[in-house]
């Protein structure tokens, strides 16, 4: 029986790290990156590794705070890492900035991209 690894479901990974590409600070010039940007549902602590290559870098994070993702907390580690954080409750947001999307217009509009997947949890409007 081939049974998934726990870790993961069949909309979500726990772990996105085989989509990233090792690089080192000598890799990125100051001038190539002006912000590290985060989106993040989870609690702070995982914002540590984010904030010290932020601090690094001598660069801004950028933290999209939503679920147990705390806006507050997020200000606070950068505090105490010596980074400059910015963070944004994206709960509060999104229907205001984004243009609302049907399932159905999503779907034709990005239909020619083999790997998106389509789960629309959201009442419809």
């Amino acid at each position: 029986m081939n049974t998934p690894h726990p870790a993961i479901s069949r909309s979500h990974h726990n772990s996105h790290l085989a989509l990233l590409e090792l690089a080192t600070v000598a890799d990125t010039g100051p001038s190539s990156i002006d912000a590290i940007v985060v989106p993040t549902a989870r609690p702070v602590e995982n914002l540590r590794r984010a904030a010290a290559l932020a601090r690094d870098l001598d660069r801004p994070l950028v933290a999209l705070c939503s679920r147990r993702a705390s806006v507050e907390d997020s200000v606070l580690l950068g505090k105490k890492m010596g980074v400059t954080v910015s963070a944004v409750d994206t709960t509060t947001i999104l229907d205001k900035v984004l243009p609302p999307f049907s399932k159905s217009t999503a779907q034709s509009n990005f239909k020619a991209l083999p790997f998106l997947t389509f789960l629309d949890t959201r009442p419809e409007k």
